[in-house]
C-alpha cells in the first residue's frame, strides 16, 4: 500500500513539473517575447528625433494596426458574415418556395370572392323582387301598426 501512495505522489509531482515546463515554454516565453517586441518598437519610435524615423514609425504603426487589429477583426467577424450570407440565401429560397403556393391561394381566394359577389348580387336581386311582390301586402298589413304619435295619459292626480 505505501508503494502505491509513493507511486501516485511521484506521478503527481512529475505531472506538475511537466505542467510548469509546458507553461514556461508555451505561454510565458511567447508573452515575454511579444512584450519585448513592443518595447523595442516603442524605443525605435520614441527615441530618435529624425524625420526618417518618424516615417518609419508611421509605417510600422500602420502595419501593426493592420496586423494586430484589422486582421483579428476580420477573422472574428467572418463567421458572422457567413451567417448573414446563409440567412439571406435561406430567405431567398424560402421566398421562392413560398411563391407558387401563395399564388395558388391568391387564385382560389379571387375565385371565392367572385362567387361570393355573384351570390350577394343574386340574393340582393331576389330580396328586391320579393319586396316588390310583397309591397301591396305590407301596405295592407300596415293597418295593424301602432300609430306614431300616442297621446300621453293624464295622471289621476293632475287637474283637468
Amino acid at each position: 500500500m505505501p508503494d502505491a501512495l509513493d507511486e501516485r505522489t511521484r506521478r503527481r509531482q512529475e505531472a506538475q513539473r511537466l505542467h510548469r515546463h509546458d507553461s514556461r515554454w508555451r505561454i510565458t516565453l511567447p508573452l515575454a517575447l511579444a512584450f519585448l517586441l513592443v518595447f523595442v518598437l516603442f524605443g525605435l519610435v520614441a527615441f530618435p528625433s529624425e524625420s526618417v524615423w518618424r516615417l518609419r514609425a508611421s509605417a510600422i504603426s500602420d502595419f501593426l494596426v493592420s496586423v494586430l487589429i484589422l486582421c483579428p477583426l476580420i477573422l472574428c467577424l467572418f463567421p458572422v458574415y457567413l451567417l448573414v450570407v446563409a440567412l439571406a440565401w435561406w430567405a431567398t429560397r424560402l421566398h421562392q418556395g413560398a411563391q407558387p403556393p401563395l399564388e395558388r391561394l391568391q387564385t382560389r381566394l379571387d375565385q371565392a370572392g367572385a362567387q361570393l359577389q355573384r351570390a350577394a348580387e343574386s340574393l340582393s336581386h331576389k330580396t328586391i323582387d320579393w319586396s316588390a311582390k310583397l309591397a301591396p301586402l305590407l301596405s295592407l298589413l300596415s293597418i295593424f301598426d301602432r300609430p306614431n304619435h300616442v297621446p300621453q295619459e293624464q295622471s289621476p292626480h293632475e287637474p283637468k
